[in-house]
């Protein structure tokens, strides 16, 4: 089964030690029960989630994990090392330019280069997949400063708008708009956002 695990990098400022420490636990727990992952309760998550690796279950060794390398580092990284940590195989898609769109290249004689952006490496994980989860911090959407409404007003739940990137949520990052895609292709799709 291939597993892609995406998420906020690390660079984003809703990442606290805490939270980067629980989303380190959602990933193990992946590892460990990928296909028991959705009987989760969603109370006491944590406290579950503990107990659930304190059981010794096996690393699931059917696993090929899908990542991005991230250069900023973040929930692809952690995926990464956890991954080499119990043994699980990879395969990594990164971006060749630090960008959105891919970069083309006019050769001399009339040639194109197209070097690979974000868009197209997450359309690449997206495609190759069978299971998707975006591990993200609350508040880590950008375009609403993670409050999940547009308006900056004092009273934007009154007077703002939901975010149209996050739908409220106040989570959102390159990995959601992963997520969006694959669930278009009909894949399995899990959204983790870390308290």
């Amino acid at each position: 089964m291939k597993i892609a695990i995406v998420g906020a990098d690390g660079t984003n400022k809703a990442w606290t030690p805490e939270r980067i420490e629980k989303a380190k636990l959602v990933i193990r727990a992946i590892f460990h029960g990928a296909k028991f992952f959705d009987r989760l309760p969603k109370n006491d998550f944590e406290h579950y989630l503990y107990g659930f690796i304190q059981e010794n279950i096996e690393v699931d060794r059917n696993i090929i994990l899908i990542s991005s390398h991230c250069p900023e580092g973040g929930v692809d990284i952690w995926a990464e090392e956890m991954a080499d940590k119990f043994g699980i195989q990879k395969e990594i898609y990164p971006a060749e330019v630090n960008q959105w769109e891919d970069k083309k290249v006019l050769l001399f004689g009339g040639g194109i280069i197209k070097h690979k952006g974000y868009r197209s490496r997450n359309i690449q994980i997206a495609e190759t997949c069978d299971v998707l989860y975006d591990i993200e911090p609350k508040g880590s959407c950008e375009h609403c400063d993670g409050r999940g409404f547009t308006s900056k007003h004092p009273n934007f739940l009154l007077y703002g708008r939901r975010c149209r990137f996050c739908h409220g949520t106040g989570a959102y990052s390159g990995g959601t708009w992963t997520l969006n895609y694959a669930k278009k292709l009909g894949k399995g799709v899990h959204q983790v956002i870390i308290e």
